[in-house]
């Protein structure tokens, strides 16, 4: 499964890249007019288990399909608070109907 993530991320234009990032953070999704969609995924994620490495993965493509602006938010108060938890709800969302389809 972590494959056929990863096949969709370059079928929509999504760049995956593993970086050294610092426990607890273990992926972003970065998106900005006129730029590469980039997936960034921690290096430990390849030393977890698949399942986990899969879920941490869907939830950031959930971000790609779900979110209709730039992702990074410049300044962090109550409004943007409640656009964050909406965009999370969104993507986990999107990642779960992604990797347990209703039908199955």
């Amino acid at each position: 499964m972590p494959l056929q993530l990863l096949q969709l991320a370059e079928s929509v234009g999504v760049s995956v890249e593993y970086w050294d990032f610092q426990t607890p953070l273990e992926a972003i999704y970065w998106s900005e007019p006129g730029a590469t969609p980039m997936i960034g995924l921690s290096k430990k994620l390849k030393k977890e288990r698949r399942s986990h490495f899969r879920t941490v993965l869907a939830e950031e493509l959930g971000h790609h399909f779900t979110s209709a602006r730039s992702t990074l938010i410049k300044c962090y108060n109550y409004g943007n608070q409640i656009i964050v938890c909406r965009e999370e709800y969104r993507a986990l969302k999107w990642a779960a109907e992604y990797l347990l389809p209703e039908d199955k």
